[in-house]
């Protein structure tokens, strides 16, 4: 089966004329699809998958949730819900569900919540929308921009922003400044556009755009001549670390900072900057915890599997852990897991395919009872892969389905009241027959159904 075959997944009624005949019926509407009409308000029609899916939180509507993995509208999901579940320095992705460095200016963005609010918007630049869009920085008072370079500019969604005078970002000559906050890891920088240079332990910019001998000003985004001393810096709140002018607030220990802010300081150095504290775990990433009375900050750690990434549990050392050999696969719920496996104690495991997609004892009729691996069931017919130039694989035969020449087969599939009675990642709980009459678990993404015609 080839990556470019249209796969279709068989919710479907098969009519009572149909069924006399012997011939297959065409689909029933459900939530299976071919165009966007045919889904729900809000809801698209995936076009590999064949299946209406969400967009969104705002399109399940109030007190449901988007499953990333599944494109279903759901009770609940892990991860972070909203930017209160993340640290300051970051937006919860709705995507994945994880809470990622916030956006700086002139970075590509999809969403305002990605550049830092503070009047900052993901916005495309009015002389080059074509480009896609970037984190702007608002404009002063006075209609204008406080670094050189940049002008105030009717921008899109009717956002003011400071921007590039002249081209967009991508080709403005602005340069990325040297954020130099200490820094242990990359994690440690809190912005997607920082890496830590271990040798410093300081955060620098991760594309170097200045020449040799070189750095850029963080006040004119502008290459400059690198620096020898703080006077050679263009602001007295800058200081010269390593060549590049950077803010900072110097301290030696975290009694110098303000509580609920601690000192950070490369490691061997005797003087560091004050940077933002934890009020709790919540405001620590996964696999972090917040430690520390009056100055506290996010280290390495977790107390329970919540604190872990979906695919790692929370071992007895107190740490993150993920499975050390290369055939097992930890987790905390089966979204993480590979399709037709199920998260079952920490673990992805393997289902018996034969017991969610056997032909049990349909004998390739349509719509009937049918029972498999002592369970009961319904018949239903399967459609994949385009027949009408090739040979159908794994024993099952050519039909015309809706005017196309589809591979077929039948499946007994498990009688089902919701998603949970459907144990595997890729199966789900689907609505059959002309009047909804069956609930079975069913394939409802395309790797599901592969699996199944495979398992025959």
């Amino acid at each position: 089966m080839t990556g470019g075959a249209a796969l279709r997944f068989a919710a479907l009624a098969v009519l009572a004329s149909c069924a006399k005949a012997g011939t297959p019926a065409a689909p029933a509407q459900s939530t299976t699809c071919a165009t966007d009409a045919e889904c729900q308000a809000g809801l698209r029609c995936d076009a590999s998958r064949k299946r209406c899916v969400c967009t969104g939180d705002a399109s399940c509507g109030a007190g449901k949730f988007c499953n990333a993995f599944t494109g279903a509208c759901v009770d609940s999901v892990p991860g972070c819900h909203s930017d209160a579940d993340c640290p300051s320095a970051q937006f919860c992705s709705a995507a994945s569900r994880s809470c990622e460095a916030r956006r700086g200016f002139c970075a590509p963005c999809l969403g305002d919540e990605e550049c830092g609010g503070g009047g900052r918007y993901c916005v495309a630049h009015p002389q080059a929308p074509a480009l896609g869009r970037f984190c702007g920085a608002p404009c002063n008072a006075a209609g204008g921009c406080d670094q050189s370079g940049l002008a105030c500019l009717d921008a899109s969604g009717g956002h003011k922003q400071c921007l590039p005078a002249s081209g967009s970002c991508t080709g403005s000559g602005a340069c990325t400044p040297d954020s130099g906050a200490p820094c242990q890891a990359d994690a440690g920088c809190n912005d997607a556009l920082q890496v830590c240079d271990q040798t410093l332990g300081r955060c620098v910019a991760k594309a170097r755009t200045c020449a040799s001998g070189q750095s850029c000003d963080p006040q004119t985004l502008k290459c400059v001549a690198a620096c020898a001393t703080d006077g050679d810096c263009s602001s007295a709140s800058l200081r010269c670390i390593a060549g590049s002018c950077v803010q900072a607030a110097p301290c030696a220990a975290d009694a110098d900072c303000q509580s609920g802010r601690v000192c950070l300081k490369p490691a061997g150095a005797t003087e560091g900057q004050c940077g933002p504290g934890c009020a709790g775990d919540a405001d620590c990433g996964l696999g972090a915890l917040c430690s520390g009375g009056d100055h506290p900050a996010c280290v390495p750690g977790c107390r329970a599997d919540a604190d872990c990434a979906l695919n790692e549990r929370c071992g007895s050392s107190g740490q993150c852990e993920g499975c050390s050999a290369a055939s097992c696969s930890a987790c905390q719920a089966t979204a993480a897991c590979p399709v037709m496996d199920e998260c079952a104690n920490g673990a992805c495991v393997a289902q018996d395919l034969s017991a969610w997609c056997g032909a049990g004892d349909c004998a390739g009729a349509s719509m009937q009872p049918c029972t498999v691996a002592g369970a009961a069931g319904t018949c239903l017919p399967a459609f994949f892969g385009d027949c009408s130039r090739t040979a159908c694989p794994h024993g099952s035969t050519c039909a015309s389905i809706g005017g196309q020449r589809l591979c077929t087969f039948t499946v007994c599939a498990k009688t089902c009241a919701d998603d949970s009675a459907c144990a595997p990642r890729g199966m789900g709980c689907d609505t059959f027959g002309a009047n909804g009459e069956f609930r079975a678990c069913f394939p409802n993404e395309p790797a599901g159904i592969d699996a199944c015609a495979r398992a025959r």
